[in-house]
C-alpha cells in the first residue's frame, strides 16, 4: 500500500494483494487507477510498476521465512477492469492474459529482472 501527500479529495494510492500458499501464487486483487482528477498524478502509469516491485519484495520476504516459494510462485493480477488495461499492463510488464479470464500472470525470475532493469535504468 501506498501514500502521497496529495490535493484534497483524491486518493493517494491503493493496492489490495492476497496470497494463496497451498497453490503458491501470489494475487494482485486490486489496483487504483490515477487519471481521474489530477493530470499530473504522481503515480499516473507507475503505479502498475511500484506494484509489482512491492510483490516481487513480499516474495523475497515469504521466501526467507519458508512460507512460500518464490522460484515456484506464480503472480497474478486478477479481475482486470477491461482490455484496454489489460493492453496496458501487457505492454509496460513482462505480463500474459490467462486464456478465457480477465488476469494477468507472471513469474519471479521475470518480475524481478523487469524490477531491476527499470531501477538500474531509471526510466521511472
Amino acid at each position: 500500500m501506498f501514500c502521497l501527500k496529495n490535493p484534497p479529495q483524491e486518493r493517494a494510492a491503493f493496492l489490495l494483494k492476497s496470497c494463496r500458499f497451498a497453490e503458491n501464487d501470489l494475487e494482485i486483487n486490486a489496483l487504483e487507477n490515477f487519471y481521474r482528477k489530477t493530470p499530473e498524478h504522481p503515480l499516473k502509469r507507475k503505479m502498475l510498476f511500484f506494484s509489482l516491485c512491492i510483490t516481487v519484495t513480499y516474495a523475497n520476504s515469504l521466501d526467507g521465512n519458508k512460507l512460500l516459494v518464490k522460484e515456484n510462485t506464480r503472480f497474478i493480477i486478477k479481475d482486470v477492469v477491461n482490455k484496454v488495461v489489460m493492453r496496458f499492463y501487457m505492454s509496460e510488464a513482462p505480463l500474459t492474459k490467462v486464456a478465457g479470464k480477465m488476469e494477468c500472470e507472471s513469474n519471479y525470475f521475470l518480475l524481478d529482472e523487469y524490477m531491476k532493469s527499470k531501477l538500474n535504468n531509471r526510466t521511472l
